[in-house]
């Protein structure tokens, strides 16, 4: 059973963190402004605006400084990672979990996030995948804030209804949910933070790859038995994914369909969550029972 971090209250303290690429301040200040209009008070990471003059937002030992600082410090109670982009499993492996588990907190984000989510997974506390700092002031992404705000403050997630429109798998399951980014599904494989797929419902979103990339890595998990024991599989946004010069010919749904065609498990598509609005935040680790309908679909927790 995963531990369940607890329910925020107007007056806690949350941590702003980069894992991962660089930002800046007024890229932060929507997000700054929108948390604390929640009640909650916004605590920097102390390396949040270094730039080391290249891609991350500062050197990988800073980085993990600020990361496991905000593990460590009991008055936080959430940690939201300001964007994505890569760079996190960079520190992945050198972060101690020890005080974490003493006071478990909400970590949040999406995209390159996937591995932290994943190694939280591993370590048997739940997480959240849903919009970062960075992409809270979209102008589609009130919908998935509200959202996030009352997963956060109710500990009472409501249900996630969604139209599946493109033809998937019909059917009903309950699993544990788990996923986010393929690419870094991928890159997990054969790592210590190696992502378990048993009895999951899996979530997968993509952005800015070639179809024949998403095929590779598709055909990656599969021959890792990574999509032999899955309860369900949800797709999400696959943004701005596109054929190279030489066109690989299958789309995505078909590509999908090909490596899930030798399964029972439900299939649906359109699940609102990825580098798209509403980008709908989800609990890494919570068990869930879904219906994929040629309709209207549901995600609800149990």
């Amino acid at each position: 059973m995963n531990k369940t971090p607890g329910q925020l209250h107007q007056g806690d303290v949350v941590s702003l963190v980069a894992t991962a690429r660089k930002v800046n301040e007024p890229e932060m200040e929507f997000a700054k402004q929108l948390l604390t209009s929640w009640g909650l008070i916004v605590k920097e990471g102390k390396h949040l605006y270094s730039d080391t003059g290249g891609y991350f937002s500062a050197t990988d030992a800073l980085r993990l400084q600020d990361l496991q600082q905000a593990l460590n410090d009991t008055e936080i109670k959430a940690i939201l990672c300001a964007r994505g982009g890569y760079g996190t499993t960079r520190i992945l492996d050198s972060l101690n979990f020890s005080k974490f588990h003493q006071h478990p907190k909400w970590i949040i984000g999406f995209s390159d996030i996937t591995s932290l989510h994943i190694a939280v997974c591993n370590e048997h506390v739940m997480s959240i995948h849903g919009n970062m700092p960075i992409s809270m002031h979209h102008q589609k992404a009130e919908q998935a804030n509200v959202a996030l705000q009352n997963l956060l403050f109710s500990g009472r997630p409501n249900p996630i209804l969604w139209n599946t429109q493109t033809k998937g798998k019909q059917g009903s399951a309950e699993g544990v949910l788990a996923g986010g980014n393929l690419s870094l599904l991928v890159d997990s494989i054969g790592t210590k933070t190696e992502v378990n797929t048993n009895n999951c419902v899996l979530i997968l979103e993509e952005i800015d790859e070639y179809h024949y990339k998403i095929d590779r890595m598709l055909n990656q998990l599969k021959r890792a038995g990574k999509l032999d024991k899955l309860a369900a599989l949800l797709i999400g946004y696959f943004t701005d994914c596109k054929q190279g010069s030489f066109p690989f010919h299958n789309s995505i749904e078909e590509i999908i369909k090909d490596y899930t065609k030798e399964y029972n498990y439900p299939v649906g598509f359109n699940f609102p969550s990825g580098h798209e609005q509403p980008n709908m935040p989800w609990i890494h680790g919570a068990k869930v029972k879904v219906d994929v309908a040629m309709g209207l679909s549901t995600l609800q927790y149990v």
